[in-house]
């Protein structure tokens, strides 16, 4: 069987003095038990 992705979309923002991305890996990695890893979505330009 697959294993099922999902993808949480973060802006990078700061939560108090902490990074969003870092806060919610940091609480998916301890309570879901669940591998983060960060990835940049980048945008293509269009002619």
């Amino acid at each position: 069987m697959k294993k099922k992705k999902s993808f949480l979309y973060v802006r990078n923002e700061y939560y108090g003095t902490e990074k969003k991305e870092d806060l919610f890996s940091e609480l998916y990695e301890k309570h879901l038990d669940v591998k983060v890893t960060i990835t940049r979505k980048t945008r293509k330009t269009e002619k």
